[in-house]
C-alpha cells in the first residue's frame, strides 16, 4: 500500500484490536499524532433502525448501507439519484423526466409501469408509494438506509429486492437556522433554508424547511426552438415534536412537493446530435403530493409501543409527444391519482434490552389509485392510415392490506443471534 501526501508525508498509525490491525492515515498538517491516537481510540458508531429499533450498524444481520449526516452533507446529497450512486447494488435511472423513474436493489425493481414492485421505500417509517410519485427533493435528511435482500417479515410485501430507509433531521431545543444556495450550468439553481428550535423549552419543538430548484432543459426542440427537458420543484416541510414526559415522545409530519416541469426529450439512437430533437410541441408533466404523519411512542423499561398514522396524496399530469417527429401524429396524456392511508402498531422489547428481543404489531393500508389516459390522433395521423380522433380510457385500482407480523432474536453469545420471524 502505498499513501501520498500533497504537501507534506501523512501521519499513519498502526495499533493492535481484537480483530486484526487499524491503519489510521491523516494530514500531518492538521492533526498531530498525539490527536490521533486519541482520535483512534473512540471507534465510530452507526446506529440505524432497519429492525424498527436503534441498533449498531454491525450488530444487524442485514446486508446494509448506511448514510450518515455528515456524508449526506459532504456528497451533496439530494436525491433518489444522488443516493444511489454512494451505494453498491441499488440503481436509480430516469428516462428524462420525473413522469417515471426505474430503480432495482439487486437487479430487482419495478419491472411492471403500474404495479407494487419489489422496493420497499420509507421517509420517518411512513411509506411513498409508485414510481411517477417517489422522485422527489430530499432536504434535512440525518440518515440513509440502504437494505439489501428481502425484508418482508418487518416491512411487506413490496420488499423483496429490500427497503430505502430515509429518516429526516428532528427538531432541536435550540435555535438553528441553516440555508445553502447554488448556481450552476443550464441555469441550474438551488436553495434550500430550515429554522428549528423550541416552543416549550425541553419539551415541544418545531421544524419548517423548504427548498426550490430549477434548471433549463438540456435537449432543445428545434422545430420550436425551445428547451423540452426543464425541470422546476418546490419542496415545503413542517414538523412538531412533543415531549410530554420522558416516556412519551410525539411527533407530527406534514410534506408538500409541487413540480412543473418539461415533457420526455425522445431523441433516436442513430441521430447525430442526440441533445436535438424534432417536435410538435414540448410537452409536460406535473406533480403534486402532500403527506401528514402522526408517531407516538411510548417507551418504559420493559417494553416499547409505536404507533405511525399516515394519509399521503400524490397526483400528476403528462402530455409527451409520441410519436417523435415533426409530423403532429400522436401524443399521450397521462393523469395519475392516488390516496393512500396507512396504520402502523408494533409492540417490542426497549431498546436496551438482555439477549432476547422481540416485535409483533399490525399494519393496515387503503390506496385509492386512478389513471385516466388519452391517446390523441393529430392531423397527421391520416398519413399512416389513421385519422384524427382520441382513444379515452379509464381505470380504478382499490386496494385493502391487512398484516400481522413478529420477529424473536436471540443473542446465544457474542458472535451468534438466532432469528425467526413470520409475516
Amino acid at each position: 500500500m502505498a499513501i501520498t501526501g500533497i504537501d507534506a508525508p501523512p501521519t499513519a498509525d498502526i495499533r493492535t484490536v481484537e480483530t486484526g490491525l487499524v491503519l489510521s492515515v491523516s494530514p500531518a498538517a492538521f492533526t498531530s499524532p498525539e490527536t490521533l491516537a486519541e482520535t483512534a481510540e473512540a471507534p465510530i458508531r452507526i446506529v440505524v433502525t432497519a429492525e424498527k429499533t436503534p441498533e449498531d450498524l454491525q450488530d444487524v444481520p442485514i446486508s446494509i448501507t448506511a448514510l450518515t449526516e455528515q456524508a449526506i452533507a459532504d456528497a451533496n446529497i439530494n436525491s433518489l439519484e444522488e443516493i444511489a450512486a454512494n451505494a453498491p447494488n441499488f440503481s436509480v435511472f430516469q428516462f428524462g423526466s420525473r413522469a417515471f423513474t426505474n430503480y432495482s436493489i439487486r437487479g430487482l425493481g419495478n419491472s411492471n409501469f403500474l404495479s407494487r414492485d419489489a422496493v420497499g421505500f420509507y421517509v420517518d417509517g411512513v411509506p411513498y408509494d409508485w414510481a411517477a410519485f417517489i422522485d422527489f427533493d430530499l432536504p434535512n435528511l440525518e440518515r440513509v438506509e440502504i437494505l439489501r435482500g428481502p425484508q418482508s417479515i418487518l416491512y411487506g410485501r413490496n420488499a423483496q429486492a429490500g427497503v430505502i430507509n430515509l429518516i429526516t433531521r428532528q427538531p432541536t431545543n435550540e435555535l438553528e437556522f441553516n440555508s445553502v444556495a447554488s448556481y450552476g450550468s443550464y441555469h441550474d439553481r438551488d436553495l434550500r433554508v430550515s429554522i428549528s428550535g423550541p416552543l416549550v423549552e425541553n419539551e415541544l419543538f418545531y421544524q419548517l424547511s423548504g427548498s426550490y430548484a430549477a434548471r433549463d432543459g438540456y435537449t432543445v426542440n428545434t422545430v420550436l426552438d425551445e428547451d423540452v427537458d426543464y425541470q422546476s420543484g418546490r419542496t415545503g416541510r413542517a414538523q412538531l415534536l412533543w415531549t410530554p414526559s420522558d416516556n412519551w415522545e410525539i411527533s407530527f409530519n406534514a410534506y408538500v412537493d409541487d413540480y412543473s416541469d418539461g415533457g420526455y426529450a425522445l431523441a433516436f439512437l442513430d441521430q447525430a446530435d442526440p441533445f436535438e430533437v424534432e417536435q410538435t410541441f414540448n410537452g409536460n408533466f406535473d406533480r403534486t403530493t402532500n403527506t401528514q404523519a402522526l408517531r407516538l411512542s411510548y417507551n418504559n423499561p420493559d417494553f416499547e409501543v409505536t404507533s405511525i398514522t399516515a394519509r399521503r396524496f400524490s397526483q400528476s399530469e403528462s402530455l409527451f409527444d409520441a410519436d417523435a417527429s415533426a409530423a403532429d401524429i400522436f401524443r399521450i396524456r397521462n393523469d395519475f391519482e392516488s390516496t393512500l392511508w396507512s396504520q402502523e402498531l408494533r409492540l417490542q422489547s426497549p431498546a436496551e434490552g438482555d439477549r432476547l428481543e422481540w416485535i409483533v404489531g399490525g399494519y393496515f393500508e387503503s390506496r385509492a389509485f386512478s389513471n385516466d389516459e388519452a391517446q390523441i390522433f393529430g392531423d397527421d395521423a391520416a398519413s399512416l392510415g389513421g385519422a384524427p380522433g382520441a382513444i379515452l380510457t379509464h381505470g380504478d385500482v382499490d386496494e385493502t392490506t391487512l398484516a400481522a407480523f413478529g420477529q424473536v432474536s436471540y443473542r446465544l453469545n457474542d458472535a451468534l443471534t438466532v432469528t425467526g420471524g413470520l409475516r
